[in-house]
């Protein structure tokens, strides 16, 4: 490593990204820069690089290729993939063939890039630790061969099963995280994204029927236009959701703090689940000043609103009420989402918010059926707040969700 620093190759065709990104870590870092993934194999031929990162859309060689083809000569460097929205498969393709460590989306944001690339070389700083390990057991190996014949046995025995002991640890645990991560991400995608595609699909089918009609009835080609776009609404969130809670845990997104005015943070809440609530004639109270005003990340905070009214939409039979409200304290505000919904029980209270924990539900009207990521996303998005999360339910009568916000965030 020159000047005992980690050596970082950034591809990418864009000559303004390759040129910011060299200004913003020069100092820490040694960066070598190449404008397609040819000139990025010539670089890593040359040099020992440590972290590769790739943008996903180049014109010769995609980043995905680009990760492929050096996953099995470098298996050891540390891979981070830049890319936009719609590249869900390819991002489930590197992460099967190209061994990635993380993707960020663009644009990126500078302390959540720092982060993730403090965090990848930490961990190519722990595989190489383990290397050396290898190297300083397989010498002690090399001395025991010139002992005599009984203390080789005797040293070759010990030595071997707390070798095997290590190795099958660290192999376990290692299986196990990558399968987890694999099977959740994909079963997420899968299993959240089928209904609402479903219904887009369909939707647009009897759309289609109804303009080929000699006579449109307008009423439900509009009912079929909205059911497509809360559908879609769905999938934006899912995704969203998914995608955050992934940059929560490997690193804190900076927050986009405003003074959000009560009326216009409820409003756009209600506005995004507007279709459920018309579907099951929900009655909306609202127990809050309209003109207070929270310093707090809309779009975060309207997805923690959107995510619990769904919630209770789940769980809620038609012509029930829900109350929107407010409470004020000396150093926070208490928000709260409440329903006249089955409830849940007692004992499955704590799982809730635990990393992608459910509870068995219907689909509900809008064709979503909960894998927990939601509330998982609330956890997470109330944390970066500074505030926490919880659920107060009573079967048969209803649930209840409290969030804080600290009224001085610390950020």
């Amino acid at each position: 490593m020159l000047e005992n620093k980690f050596n970082i190759l950034y591809v990418d065709d864009e000559e303004f990204n390759l040129t910011s990104f060299k200004a913003i870590f020069r100092r820490d870092y040694n960066v070598f820069t190449a404008t397609s993934g040819k000139l990025g194999l010539e670089i890593l031929k040359q040099n020992e690089i440590h972290l590769i990162i790739t943008d996903q859309r180049m014109p010769d060689m995609t980043g995905v290729e680009f990760l492929e083809s050096v996953a099995e000569d470098y298996m050891f460097v540390r891979r981070i993939i830049i890319t936009g929205f719609s590249d869900i498969e390819a991002i489930i393709r590197a992460i099967n063939k190209g061994n990635i460590y993380r993707y960020i989306t663009k644009p990126w944001d500078v302390n959540d890039l720092k982060i993730t690339i403090q965090n990848a070389l930490n961990a190519y700083r722990t595989d190489r630790a383990n290397r050396d390990l290898t190297i300083e057991l397989q010498l002690k190996l090399n001395r025991i061969e010139e002992l005599t014949a009984e203390q080789i046995k005797l040293q070759e025995e010990k030595f071997k099963q707390e070798a095997e002991k290590k190795i099958l640890e660290a192999e376990s645990e290692k299986l196990k995280e990558i399968q987890t991560i694999r099977e959740e991400l994909s079963n997420m995608i899968v299993h959240d994204l089928k209904n609402p595609l479903g219904l887009v699909i369909g939707y647009a089918k009897m759309a289609e029927e109804q303009l080929l009609k000699p006579e449109i009835d307008q009423k439900s080609l509009v009912q079929f236009v909205k059911s497509i776009q809360q559908a879609g609404n769905n999938m934006l969130t899912l995704v969203l959701n998914i995608l955050d809670v992934y940059r929560f845990e490997n690193g804190k997104p900076s927050l986009r703090l405003g003074s959000v005015p009560l009326s216009e943070l409820f409003e756009t809440s209600l506005e995004r689940v507007s279709f459920g609530l018309e579907k099951k004639i929900v009655t909306i109270v609202r127990e809050f000043n309209p003109d207070e005003k929270i310093n707090l990340d809309k779009e975060l905070i309207s997805r923690v609103l959107v995510n619990l009214l769904t919630n209770s939409l789940k769980f809620t039979t038609r012509e029930k009420r829900f109350w929107l409200g407010v409470e004020t304290k000396e150093d926070q505000f208490i928000l709260y989402v409440r329903d006249e919904g089955s409830g849940i029980a007692e004992d499955k209270l704590d799982q809730l918010f635990k990393r992608f924990s459910q509870i068995n539900a219907a689909d509900d009207v809008q064709g979503i059926k909960s894998t927990g990521i939601g509330l998982t996303f609330v956890k997470y998005a109330v944390e970066a707040h500074g505030g926490r999360v919880w659920v107060e339910s009573v079967l048969g009568e209803g649930t209840t969700f409290f969030f804080s916000i600290p009224k001085e965030i610390k950020h």
